[in-house]
Formats: C-alpha cells, sequence, structure tokens
C-alpha cells in the first residue's frame, strides 16, 4: 500500500466509513510525516495504521486536543514494554532516549467551524533493527527491550489506548489531558538549540499553548512558534 492515509482520505471522499474505521498495512511505498516528510520502515515489522475520526465534539479552533489526546495514548501504550521516560517531541513525534519510535500525522477536514473528520496516521518502529542511514536518530520496541515483540498485542494495545484518550476528549478530562501533555513534552525546561531563519538559537521549552505553537523562553523573552517556524537540533542533526 502507497499509504494508510490516502486510502482513508479515499474512503472518506467516496463512500461514507463509520467512525473508528482503521486501515493498515504491513508496508508503506509512500508513508508521509508532518508537512510532507517521508516515513520509511521495514515491510511485515512495523505498524503503520490510520484511523478515521469523526469528532463533531471538537470545534475547528480546538483541534489541538486530538494531536495530544493521541500522543498520550501512545505513550501509554509504549509503557506496556518501555521502562525509560517516553517523551513527546512537539509537534508529532515519540521519543524515547533522544531517539524517534513513532511519528503521527493528523490530518483534520474542517467543515466550517466544526471538524467533519480527521484522519490519524501513526508509523511505530516495533521489531525493526536496521534503518537506512539518513534516518537521524530511529529506534524500535525490538532495540529497547532486546526482544521482538508481538505485532498484534502492540496494535491491539495502540487501539486501545487510542479509544481511551479519545473518550477523554468527550469529557472534562480536557483539562487533564492539555496537563499530562505539558509534562510529557520532549526537552521541556532545558536549552535546547533551533534552527529559525536559517539562523541557530538557544531557547528553553516552557509549554505548547492551546492552538499547538511551541512556547520558547528566548532571552528572557517567550515567543511562540508555528509548525515548522522552527526545528529543533539534537546531537548536530535537524529534526
Amino acid at each position: 500500500m502507497e499509504s494508510t492515509n490516502a486510502y482513508a482520505l479515499s474512503l472518506t471522499s467516496n463512500n461514507n466509513p463509520i467512525e473508528g474505521t482503521a486501515i493498515s498495512a504491513g508496508f508503506q511505498s509512500s508513508g508521509r510525516g508532518q508537512i510532507g516528510r517521508s516515513w520509511w520502515g521495514e515491510a511485515g515489522k512495523n505498524i503503520f495504521t490510520s484511523i478515521i475520526l469523526k469528532p463533531t465534539h471538537i470545534q475547528a479552533a480546538d483541534q489541538w486536543i486530538i494531536n495530544q489526546s493521541i500522543s498520550l495514548a501512545i505513550v501509554k501504550c509504549l509503557e506496556a514494554w518501555v521502562d525509560a521516560p517516553i517523551k513527546i517531541k512537539w509537534p508529532n513525534d515519540i521519543y524515547v532516549n533522544d531517539r524517534k519510535i513513532c511519528g503521527i500525522l493528523i490530518q483534520c477536514h474542517l467543515a466550517g467551524k466544526n471538524i467533519h473528520h480527521a484522519i490519524i496516521g501513526i508509523g511505530l518502529n516495533v521489531n525493526q533493527d536496521q534503518f537506512p542511514e539518513e534516518l537521524p536518530n530511529p529506534t524500535s520496541l525490538l532495540e529497547l527491550i532486546e526482544e521482538e515483540v508481538d505485532l498484534i498485542q502492540v496494535r491491539s494495545t495502540l487501539f486501545s489506548c487510542l479509544e481511551e484518550y479519545y473518550e477523554k476528549t468527550r469529557k472534562i478530562d480536557v483539562l487533564s489531558i492539555r496537563h499530562q501533555y505539558q509534562e510529557s513534552l520532549y526537552r521541556k525546561g532545558s536549552p535546547t538549540s533551533f534552527i529559525k531563519d536559517g539562523k541557530m538559537i538557544t531557547g528553553t521549552i516552557i509549554g505548547v499553548d492551546e492552538i499547538g505553537r511551541l512556547r520558547l523562553m528566548i532571552n528572557g523573552k517567550e515567543e511562540s512558534f508555528n509548525f515548522n517556524e522552527v526545528k529543533m537540533i539534537i546531537n548536530k542533526q535537524i529534526l
């Protein structure tokens, strides 16, 4: 399959799939990450899935809560296998020990002030131990725990956690989602290098605002940035 997200999009365009419809593939030839970046994974060793949601209870202006809840669900899923701290790298990656284990691509399709549907694309490295050299910092469950994991079990746990956190967005748990997300941010409170307008700067992550902008403290002044306005540098790699 070229891309589970592309297939899910075609379903929503040509049919009326029920909420929670999931498309999974053993391999993607054209998987994408945020802002058109590619997502590469070895066939039959990872999880590539896209879930169709219809979050009509969430207004378009509040769509960032979807990203937060999905990220936290993946963190909870991985905690079933991983002892090390699992962090959310803004805006769409899951990290363990400075290495990326999961990428997320969320495509929201709006109808006025509301969300008509959202496609949640997830690429999770599970049993892969060889990666292309051009990938800056990949890891997998296999590398972290040094044993293969049952893909079916991981997928089942993932879907259970996704359902749990999606349901939280319907209830008064929204504030707890926002708090938990802030506490799970990768490198929060640590001086970190970024590329901004082609130049290197140093800032300290202090959080993410209500619409998903990264909040940095730079030279004693707080600034907020949209996706792709700043890129993090870790171990001399631009991420």
